[in-house]
């Protein structure tokens, strides 16, 4: 019987390592999960603030002239998409002003590393299909959505946005002899 004894306090003793084992490894993923939670609450803070300083810097809508290119409307321009994942939104329409008709259009958004003097862009061809020109007045609305790869929290960066477009040569008078 004390052998039996015995058994079950040796028993019982390695159950309850394993039970204050068990107790200490939730503790710590307890804590993990609160230091996540922690640091994600922080970085969503960071990037409320640096949206807002940009919507400041930045205010929508805007008209940009490109002369004899066109004009660029910027109906929204902000830092979107989930943390970790953010990109640089800009929504806008191209307006063909220039009197003449535009078979193509670019539009070129880049962006900026300040510190490493860095540039990289995103480009996008302005057409219609089968082959038809922008008229005078017409109209092309589109958005780019620039992945920033966390240059948004260098605070030294830049963007713009730029426009050429292929216009029709203007129609010549024909000399009759």
């Amino acid at each position: 019987m004390k052998r039996l004894t015995a058994l079950t306090y040796l028993l019982l003793a390695a159950g309850s390592s394993i039970f204050v084992g068990c107790q200490n490894a939730a503790e710590l993923r307890r804590q993990e999960v609160r230091q996540i939670a922690a640091a994600h609450e922080a970085y969503l803070a960071e990037l409320a603030a640096i949206r807002a300083e940009f919507q400041t810097e930045n205010p929508m809508p805007a008209r940009l002239d490109f002369g004899a290119h066109g004009t660029l409307l910027l109906h929204e321009c902000g830092i979107s998409g989930l943390p970790g994942s953010e990109k640089l939104r800009v929504k806008f329409t191209f307006l063909n002003v220039t009197g003449l008709t535009i078979p193509k259009a670019q539009v070129t958004l880049t962006l900026i590393d300040e510190a490493s003097e860095l540039e990289w862009s995103e480009v996008m061809k302005l057409s219609l299909p089968f082959g038809l020109k922008m008229g005078h007045n017409s109209s092309y609305s589109s958005l780019f959505e620039m992945p920033l790869n966390g240059l948004h929290r260098g605070r030294r960066w830049d963007w713009r946005i730029e426009l050429e477009s292929e216009r029709d040569p203007l129609p010549s008078s024909k000399v009759s002899r």
